[in-house]
């Protein structure tokens, strides 16, 4: 038997791998959150210089915004898991589909807007 024919498009197989595999790269991103603000430089790393000087760094902004966009999927797929299990009604789905499509884009750009124009010119580190 094929794999289309044991698992259709809407039993949710997909969001609930998406969902694994996103709560995993949270984790190992968690993770360095935490070595980096709690144990890589004392208190001085959670000052605003040190902050701005560090999300300069492209690859911090990679690290921060990755972060970003999988919270949001992995919150919001969630949501959606749920209403999928508990709402019957075709019509309030859509809405609530909506609802979260929109709110998860605008909390990205969001996100995107406020760490990409960050540089060093910000504080006065030497």
């Amino acid at each position: 038997m094929a794999l289309e024919n044991r698992v259709s498009s809407d039993s949710g197989a997909i969001n609930w791998f998406f969902q694994r595999i996103t709560g995993l790269v949270l984790l190992f991103l968690l993770l360095i959150h935490f070595w980096i603000m709690h144990y890589s430089g004392g208190e001085e790393n959670i000052l605003f210089d040190a902050v701005v000087k560090r999300l300069a760094d492209p690859k911090f902004k990679v690290i921060d915004l990755s972060f970003l966009v999988l919270g949001l999927y992995h919150g919001l797929n969630g949501i959606w898991m749920v209403v999928q299990d508990y709402i019957k009604s075709p019509a309030w789905k859509t809405t609530i589909f909506s609802l979260l499509s929109f709110v998860g884009l605008i909390l990205v750009v969001l996100g995107f807007v406020a760490v990409l124009p960050i540089s060093p010119d910000w504080v006065n580190i030497p």
